[in-house]
């Protein structure tokens, strides 16, 4: 496998139910599916079913920042804990798809920043799928209207793509390669 920089040591997960991984007392699996956590303890997780498989509320949004994820990724259930609404417009952490309509809650993508050996910046960009779900803008028209001004900052670009359907995962990938780091 060749190393591609920091974004091939990056693990992105599912956050889902309850238990003690979430609050950071056992992190080796338990409420935590493939691991969220990365390169000294910062990582990026996809909270889109976090509360009992519906979303994410603020505690849950704590407790998952508490064990070291730098940033949480929504889906099709962003909004239904209705506290999140007025919690992701003050914290750019939590992120929902970028495809939502103009002038929805919250940013669909983010930047932060690693001190590694030298300092390396990460954009992740959230999207979400529409086949077999809520019709929302093309994500591949958004990809293509994004990117760009991602790679104005970094040439580090993790996506997390919440989709059904596979063909739909596939597309954007192939779509994308080259242009993106995971």
């Amino acid at each position: 496998h060749a190393d591609t920089g920091p974004a091939a040591r990056a693990l992105v997960g599912p956050v889902y139910g309850l238990g003690p991984g979430r609050r950071g007392e056992d992190v080796e699996g338990a409420g935590l599916d493939g691991g969220a956590l990365f390169e000294k303890g910062r990582g990026i997780a996809a909270g889109e079913n976090a509360a009992g498989g519906n979303g994410i509320n603020r505690r849950i949004f704590e407790d998952i920042r508490n064990i070291g994820v730098d940033a949480v990724t929504m889906g099709n259930h962003v909004w239904d804990k209705k506290e999140i609404l007025e919690y992701i417009q003050i914290d750019n952490r939590i992120l929902r798809p970028a495809n939502y309509p103009e002038g929805a809650p919250g940013n669909g993508y983010m930047f932060y920043h690693l001190k590694l050996p030298q300092d390396v910046t990460i954009a992740i960009l959230n999207l979400s799928g529409c086949v077999f779900m809520q019709n929302l803008d093309n994500p591949f028209h958004i990809a293509d209207k994004i990117i760009p001004m991602l790679r104005g900052t970094t040439k580090t670009i993790i996506i997390d793509f919440h989709a059904e359907a596979t063909s739909e995962k596939i597309a954007l990938a192939r779509y994308l390669d080259g242009q993106i780091s995971a």
